[in-house]
């Protein structure tokens, strides 16, 4: 079946490791199994992750997410870095998301911003199958070319871009992440170098009704 849960899955499995979530990475690897839509082959990279997180120690776990997702903006989980950087467009892309969520009724309880990717695989989870589709679509050049860095770069974090492009309807995700164009490996981290290579075209967002009862996004939050 095309199991309801596997976005918030992806989203709790990209979040920082902290204790609560890696107890209960079971559940996570229960998820993706009963999920129709992952291949054999999806499920063997995600499950790939999932074992090395709960055979590293919390600190490695920790250290290791950090060093991936926080260093430099090649594999940033802020969606908006790769569009705007620091310009001020990204303010109101901010304030656009925001509406966006609350169109939908849901209000964030975290402290990350509202473009950070979990965030956003949360809100996709409320959605019916074909929206969240839909609005994956929409930020799915976004995801293949971090998930580009993080294959050549050899990261076990590359399973959940690959599970994320098969669910935007990709029917080869590997062969894209491995032959698609990534960030270097090695970033030229100066304030030109990242200007040059993040500016993009705005993301945009489809318009939705809202329902009648609000929500409250919740995941496993980032303590670093």
């Amino acid at each position: 079946m095309k199991h309801p849960l596997t976005y918030r899955a992806l989203a709790a499995l990209l979040s920082y490791p902290a204790a609560p979530l890696l107890a209960n990475l079971d559940e996570l690897r229960s998820v993706f199994s009963e999920d129709e839509r992952l291949t054999a082959a999806d499920q063997a990279a995600l499950n790939k992750l999932i074992d090395g997180l709960q055979a590293a120690e919390l600190m490695d776990s920790e250290a290791a997410y950090v060093d991936t997702f926080d260093r430099g903006r090649a594999a940033s989980l802020n969606l908006f870095e790769h569009v705007h950087g620091d310009s001020r467009d990204r303010g109101q892309a901010m304030v656009d998301l925001l509406a966006m969520y609350e169109r939908q009724g849901l209000a964030l309880s975290v402290a990350d911003l509202p473009d950070f990717l979990p965030v956003f695989l949360e809100f996709l989870s409320l959605q019916d199958e074909q929206d969240a589709s839909e609005r994956l679509q929409e930020v799915q050049h976004l995801v293949e070319t971090i998930g580009a860095t993080l294959t050549r770069r050899q990261s076990p974090y590359a399973a959940a871009f690959q599970a994320l492009l098969r669910l935007a309807g990709e029917r080869h995700p590997e062969r894209l992440l491995a032959d698609r164009e990534g960030a270097p490996v090695e970033e030229d981290t100066s304030p030109d170098a990242i200007d040059k290579a993040w500016l993009d075209e705005p993301v945009t967002f489809l318009g939705a009704c809202a329902p009648q009862e609000k929500q409250v996004i919740k995941f496993q939050g980032r303590t670093a």
